[in-house]
């Protein structure tokens, strides 16, 4: 998976590694036609409790995006040997399409704190 390949590049920034997850899921939503759509935010599980997506750090991000994208490889993985005549790409599409937390990365707190 390319994405991977940037998310482990150790010389790549954080921010840039951000704005790869966000072009990657940017382009699978409009190849998938869900782009348009509107995918509610839910908080992630962090070593500090639930937390909503906006007060993660661009590191926090990246770690969960990329346990997102693992996630969503294994199911689509067994997904597919298990569909005879499936497509690893279209089924990968749709996890990813619809994935709450891939989809509301780019989300910032307001707080002054």
């Amino acid at each position: 998976m390319k994405i991977l390949n940037t998310l482990n590049n150790e010389e790549t920034t954080s921010a840039e590694k951000l704005a790869a997850v966000a072009a990657f899921v940017t382009t699978v939503r409009t190849k998938y036609g869900n782009n348009d759509k509107t995918i509610e935010a839910c908080k992630v599980p962090t070593t500090n409790g639930f937390v909503p997506i906006s007060l993660l750090t661009n590191d926090e991000k990246i770690a969960i995006a990329e346990s997102e994208i693992r996630e969503v490889i294994a199911m689509t993985t067994a997904v597919a040997e298990n569909s005879e005549g499936s497509m690893f790409d279209r089924i990968f599409e749709g996890f990813i399409a619809v994935n709450p937390i891939l989809v509301n990365l780019d989300q910032v707190s307001d707080s002054d704190y």
